[in-house]
């Protein structure tokens, strides 16, 4: 089973735009969404934060989703790598072609899991 934590998802990103030296307002505008919203994100209050603003706000940072996510499969060390190369695959796709492919993804997920 995947896990998240959305209050890491904030800390992550803050902690990715400072090593980055970008201002919030550089980091919105460079991930073509409000401030607002990402300040939002920061203090784990959007529930409805979707993956394409993930992605967005990774590429912009020069980073992957799952830097920002800090996902983990339990324990299995094996498996967080497995993901880890995933992402890494996901992430050097066009970007004209990266919806396409993440909605394969979910659908697959979606079919394993039934």
């Amino acid at each position: 089973m995947i896990h998240t934590n959305k209050m890491s998802i904030g800390t992550n990103i803050k902690q990715q735009r400072k090593k980055s030296n970008l201002s919030q307002e550089k980091l919105a505008e460079l991930s073509n969404i409000s401030t607002n919203y990402l300040s939002r994100i920061k203090r784990s209050t959007d529930d409805n934060m979707s993956v394409h603003v993930l992605i967005s706000i990774a590429n912009s940072l020069d980073t992957n989703i799952i830097e920002l996510i800090d996902l983990s499969i339990s324990s299995d060390s094996k498996t967080n790598i497995k993901i880890k190369q995933l992402n890494n695959e996901i992430f050097a796709i066009d970007k004209d072609k990266i919806d396409n492919v993440i909605n394969l993804i979910i659908e697959l997920v979606k079919n394993i899991n039934y």
